[in-house]
């Protein structure tokens, strides 16, 4: 049991002269020093043994039920210092169920305190009647008169008069609790009344048991509710009742819906379906099913090169990519999920513009686009004004031939951070936007050793800093810039791969664990490979080949699908012509993978990938031959076949 502090269950007495503490009281009853004893009775009798020398007794009982808590104070009394005991009055019971301790103690003529030792105990009622002093004390509290011996009889049944003593109305209300219905508990004629009230009770008059009965109508019962249709009751509703809305009542109503009719007339069916047909497929887990798209989203002109992927706020992909005939940066927004359709918008005709573009979704919702400006030999940044990208804002970030190879992303700080090639310098570079329009920007330098930043790609990883992968020129190799902070002013650089001509066209994304994934190209065996990062600043990992058959693996991207596996899309190359292929793998390490051609015939020049927001991977090439740029929509999350051209 809890131990009590200095202020438990006590009983104090004030002694003349000084009491020792061999004089202390001993708490008697009820309860035991050292254990909960029971206690029958919510009101029991405290007893100690007396001091006579006390100058006061103070008894306190504490309320111990919670161990955790120090004892709660519910009684604390002064009696005479003759007194050795302490029955509670009825408003000073104890509850049952409860446990309490109490102790006595003796206060001498200079306030030194002598106290009894705690005494412990358990209030649990017995089962019993009601003891009728209680009924007595309450009868008295509630101010309510016995039956007299009187009573008229209505029937077998005596039915005594309950009087109404003539009073003042007072802010306690008088209630008649005891009164007596004859006939077998049947209200009939003059059964109950009642005495008039004096003063403010006047207008409650005797109440005859006449008014009370059937349905004879009275200011007390009035013959029929006053209901309109405002109201209607559970059994009305339940056996069909309809009810009438009164919407001017209403607040809060969206327009056009006051009426009670829906006026929306713009609701639609969803994608590949309509409102006068429902169109389905069945597939088991790892079957495949129609529904592939392939789409042709621009053939006006040689269009399509350094090409750019992602979804947009409003669920639908969005491209960015190169002009090439007109030296300008254009848009295509998707107008469905599968991109059907898409419509088409120059953004920057000024020069020529929009080679090494990069797309990505800012904290504002917007789209945001790096890109390289020729004719100025800058990296510019196209801030989109909506969604669909019709119209945008166009900075320029650095200057003297910078902005090759461009990559952005947002950061864990929402603004926009991008990885480039500095072709005058031949250095890797980062633009650190200093808003969400990206219309200032912080410039660093992460590497300037040899000629190194070709094919820059740029994520965030698990830690909420950037992480790029880049090729060294110079030496042939794979390398990752990992950021030493959200502005990556610095970065700790590492060489992951170095045997031969390696890390061209690398794609550089994060796991769900949060760690970074990439593939890239070996041109010294025309290999696609793929690096999993083992930590957050990838200064080690884990290197594979994830195909080696002809020349496979240039123009990679990768991208996590639905399932939390690696997705790449690349291009492949043999004697009698090229694909666009695309691996799934079937463990984060890529150890495991199925291998699907998508396309035939003619490769992809740019390839690029990203998950839409139906989950599904969403491809984007430009396509060699027809030099247009073309939109694959996968049926599943392995991009399985089959096609179906459009």
């Amino acid at each position: 049991m809890r131990p009590l502090t200095w202020f438990a269950v006590a009983v104090i007495l004030t002694v003349a002269g000084g009491v020792a503490r061999a004089d202390a009281p001993h708490a008697v009853s009820p309860g035991s020093p050292d254990r909960f004893a029971r206690a029958g009775e919510r009101c029991p009798t405290f007893s100690w043994s007396a001091v006579p020398q006390a100058l006061a007794v103070h008894l306190v009982v504490f309320d111990a039920t919670d161990e955790t808590a120090d004892p709660r104070l519910v009684v604390h009394v002064a009696l005479p210092p003759a007194v050795s005991s302490w029955t509670p009055s009825l408003e000073q019971c104890l509850l049952p169920g409860r446990r309490y301790a109490w102790r006595v103690g003796a206060v001498d003529g200079e306030g030194e305190a002598v106290w009894s030792e705690p005494a412990w105990f358990e209030v649990e009622p017995p089962l019993a009647e009601v003891p009728s002093a209680w009924v007595e004390q309450l009868r008295e509290r509630l101010s309510v008169t016995p039956p007299p011996t009187g009573a008229t009889t209505g029937g077998s049944v005596a039915t005594p008069r309950v009087p109404l003593p003539a009073a003042t109305a007072t802010a306690a209300a008088k209630t008649a609790s005891l009164f007596s219905v004859g006939n077998g508990g049947a209200v009939t004629a003059g059964a109950v009344t009642a005495d008039s009230f004096a003063g403010d009770g006047s207008a409650l008059v005797n109440v005859d048991a006449v008014t009370l009965q059937g349905n004879a109508p009275s200011a007390f019962a009035p013959a029929v509710h006053l209901h309109d249709d405002r109201y209607f009751t559970q059994t009305q509703l339940a056996t069909g009742g309809q009810a009438t809305v009164h919407w001017q009542n209403l607040t809060g109503v969206p327009a056009g819906f006051a009426d009670g009719i829906d006026n929306d007339t713009t609701y639609t069916a969803g994608y590949g379906l309509t409102l006068t047909k429902i169109k389905f497929s069945l597939a088991g887990a790892d079957n495949t099913r129609p529904g592939h798209v392939v789409t042709t989203v621009d053939n006006t002109g040689d269009v399509g090169q350094y090409a750019s992927l992602a979804v947009g706020t409003d669920g639908f992909a969005l491209i960015s990519y190169y002009d090439a005939t007109n030296g300008d940066l254009k848009v295509a927004h998707c107008n469905d999920l599968a991109c059907t359709s898409a419509t088409i918008t120059t953004l920057d005709s000024a020069g020529n513009v929009g080679r090494y573009c990069s797309l990505t979704i800012g904290a504002d919702g917007l789209p945001l686009i790096s890109y390289y400006d020729v004719t100025k030999g800058d990296l510019k940044v196209a801030h989109c004004s909506n969604p669909q990208c019709s119209t945008a804002t166009i900075s320029t970030v650095d200057v003297a031939v910078a902005g090759l190879s461009t990559s952005i992303t947002i950061g864990a700080d929402g603004l926009g951070l991008i990885s480039y090639y500095d072709l005058f310098n031949r250095d890797l570079k980062v633009a650190h936007c200093g808003n969400t329009e990206c219309s200032t920007a912080t410039i660093s330098t992460l590497d300037s050793t040899d000629d190194v930043g070709r094919f820059t790609s740029i994520t965030i990883g698990g830690d909420g800093l950037g992480l790029i992968s880049y090729y060294d020129v110079t030496n042939g190799n794979l390398k990752v810039a990992h950021c030493n902070d959200l502005a990556c002013t610095s970065a700790t650089t590492t060489t992951l791969d170095s045997p031969g001509d390696v890390g061209w066209y690398s794609s550089i994304t994060t796991g769900a664990d949060g760690l970074g994934y990439i593939a890239y190209y070996d041109a010294t065996n025309g290999d696609l490979k793929a690096a999993r990062c083992t930590n957050a600043n990838c200064s080690s990992a884990w290197l594979g080949i994830v195909e080696n058959v002809n020349d496979s693996g240039q123009h990679a991207a990768m991208a996590i699908g639905a399932d939390g596996l690696p997705l790449i899309a690349y291009s492949y190359n043999d004697p009698g012509g090229g694909e666009v292929r695309v691996v799934h793998c079937r463990t984060p390490e890529c150890w495991g993978r199925e291998r699907v051609s998508l396309v035939l015939g003619n490769s992809g020049e740019v390839i690029l990938v990203t998950i839409g927001a139906d989950g599904l991977p969403v491809i984007g090439y430009s396509e060699s031959g027809s030099n247009s740029l073309k939109v694959i929509h996968c049926s599943n999350s392995r991009c399985a076949p089959h096609l179906r051209p459009r």
